[in-house]
This record gives structure tokens, C-alpha cells and sequence, in this order.
């Protein structure tokens, strides 16, 4: 396509719009079909025109034959007009050609497949360790994303659900939309919503996923498809679904199960694997073992309150008798052999 041509339709500057002015006063014959041919550039649909077939046809034999007149032009020298007239004629040729192809499949009685295209956006969101966050979905929901954790959510508002896959650890306060339920999505199970608040924890090495409602109704399902129907839980109730679909429902207490949003950090009879597991999660640091081969079983039960790494671990080690050093990025706990 020739660039001046488009500039002057699209974009017209003094000077090439006094060029065409003018050159319209002195070939009023030629003024509709370059009309049409700028009325194809600006993508104006005219199958609709007086004008038939026969006359496009007309016109496109007249372009591409060039048999177009110089009449008379007081502004312009004869050679000089004649030169642009075929210089941007053969655009509009082209424009032409394109134009009666487009009318002709349109139609013709071929037909066409028509699918129509949902443009879908996919949000995600993740932390890293030592870090959690608040996230506010395009459909009011809010979910407090814990650490470690991920979630992948698909804007598409022609579906009739919403739907959010998790890995790691959320708590969730649904927006409420009777026509499109909620569903978040683990490796183990499937929760259904209208509006309401609960957590889920589904850290990948978590056996069992569990489901802890706070508020509303939720049901709960395995990954089986053919499954008739979910758990239904209620307030105070939690879910755990292991691999298999297997499914076990008990009450929970809110402060230790939800805690973790507001800065609470609890053990309830924790393994020393699992209390350095979960403070390397809720701190974001490597923690380094020496000399734990004599500290036989080791079994933790504390709470914290929005504490610092240094008092976590100075009252930890009164209890359980270690010593620890903090780095930048490590933690190395130091157990004396017996």
C-alpha cells in the first residue's frame, strides 16, 4: 500500500489534502470512484450501494486501464497531476480488487464456520517464602495468599463459573454471584461456593488437603468426576481429602487454623522436621542442622504473635536446649551431643 496515499486518508496534512482538493475540482468524473477507493481504506462496508456488480467492475477497468481524464487544472501542470493521478490510482485499484473479492465470498453460497473467539486473561499470583499477601480478584473476591503459595485464576466473564486453582495455602472471602459459583481447584479436591469464607491448605507435600469453612457453605469434592455429590460443610467444620479421594470431616479451632493471616505462628505437637519446615516457610530462610543425631524425639507445642525470628527461636531454645545463629539468608540451629 502506498504510504502516501494511507497518511493522506488517515492522517491528512495541508498539503497532500490541497493536492486532492484540488485535483476533485478538476476531475469531478473521476470524484466517486476515488471515494470509494478511500471509503475502502477506512474499512467502510459498501455492498450496500446503489451501485451494482456491473459497475464496480466498470470502475476497476477504468483504474487499472488508467483511463482517467486531466481536465483543465489552473493549480497543477498537466504532467504533474497525471503522474500522482496514476501514482495513487493503482492504490486504489488494489483497495478495489480487494473490495470486489470480499463482495463476491460474501455472496456467494459458500459458507463459513463462525466461532466465536472468548478473549480469556489468566491472573496469577504467588509468594515466595517469608512473605504473604492480599489479593483482589476482577470479581470482588479477596484471598490472603499465604507463603509458598499460588494461585491461577481465568477471567472469562461468559463462563457461568468461577473458577481458581490453588497451590499452597489461601484463605478465601467469596464475592457472591448466585449465577456463577465459585470453585477452587487442588491436586486432591474441589470446593463450590456462592459466597463465602474458608481456607484451604494444599502445600504439594501435604498428603491430605483440608478445607476449613469459617463462614456460608461450601461442598467439597475429590478429584473422581463421577462422584453424585460433595460434602457439605458448615461453620467451625473442616475437610481433609487425602490422593485417593478419601475424605474425613472434624471441627477446628478458627485461631489455629486461620491465624496465619493475622501473624499467628502455632505448633500443636510438632516434629523438629515439621518446626523447621514451617519456619523456613513463614521466615524465608535455610535452616542448617548440627549435632541433632542425640536429640531423640522431638515433639513442639507453642504460639507466637507477630514475633521476630530472634524471639521464635530464644524461646524455642530454652525449651528444647539448642543454640542458633542468624545470617542473611540462613539459620543454623546447633544441638550439643549427649
Amino acid at each position: 500500500m502506498d504510504l502516501d496515499f494511507r497518511q493522506w486518508v488517515l492522517d491528512p496534512n495541508p498539503e497532500s489534502d490541497l493536492y486532492w482538493q484540488t485535483w476533485m475540482k478538476n476531475n469531478p468524473g473521476d470524484v466517486h470512484e476515488l471515494r470509494l477507493a478511500k471509503e475502502l481504506l477506512l474499512k467502510i462496508e459498501f455492498q450496500d450501494s446503489k451501485s451494482g456488480d456491473e459497475r464496480y467492475n466498470r470502475v476497476l477497468e477504468n483504474v487499472l486501464a488508467g483511463r482517467y481524464s486531466d481536465r483543465g487544472s489552473t493549480a497543477f501542470k498537466r504532467r504533474n497531476i497525471l503522474g500522482y493521478t496514476r501514482k495513487y490510482l493503482k492504490v486504489a485499484a488494489v483497495l478495489l480488487l480487494a473490495g470486489f473479492l470480499f463482495i463476491y465470498y460474501y455472496n456467494s453460497d459458500t459458507t463459513f464456520d463462525k466461532q466465536v473467539v472468548t478473549k480469556s486473561e489468566i491472573i496469577l499470583k504467588e509468594n515466595p517464602a517469608g512473605r504473604k499477601s492480599q489479593v483482589f480478584l476482577p470479581d470482588g473476591t479477596v484471598v490472603w495468599l499465604n507463603s509458598e503459595s499460588r494461585v491461577t485464576y481465568v477471567v472469562n466473564i461468559e463462563t457461568n463459573k468461577r473458577i481458581v486453582n490453588l497451590v499452597g495455602e489461601a484463605f478465601f472471602d467469596v464475592a457472591k454471584d448466585k449465577d456463577r459459583p465459585f470453585i477452587v481447584k487442588t491436586s486432591n479436591c474441589s470446593i463450590e461456593a456462592i459466597g463465602t469464607q474458608f481456607n484451604v491448605k494444599a502445600y504439594p507435600e501435604d498428603l491430605s488437603h483440608h478445607v476449613s469453612l469459617a463462614e456460608g457453605i461450601v461442598s467439597v469434592l475429590g478429584t473422581d468426576e463421577q462422584e453424585p455429590d460433595g460434602v457439605i460443610l458448615k461453620p467451625g467444620e473442616s475437610l481433609s481429602v487425602n490422593e485417593q479421594g478419601r475424605k474425613s470431616k472434624t471441627t477446628f479451632n478458627q485461631e489455629v487454623i486461620l491465624g496465619w493471616r493475622i501473624g499467628i505462628l502455632h505448633f500443636e505437637g510438632a516434629s523438629l522436621s515439621e518446626v523447621i519446615h514451617k519456619l523456613e516457610r513463614w521466615y524465608g530462610k535455610e535452616f542448617l542442622i548440627e549435632g541433632s543425631s542425640g536429640v531423640g524425639d522431638w515433639s513442639f507445642t507453642s504460639e507466637f504473635h507477630n514475633e521476630t525470628l530472634e524471639n521464635v527461636l530464644r524461646s524455642m531454645s530454652y525449651a528444647k536446649g539448642f543454640d542458633y545463629q542468624i545470617d542473611d539468608k540462613s539459620v543454623k540451629l546447633i544441638f550439643n551431643e549427649k
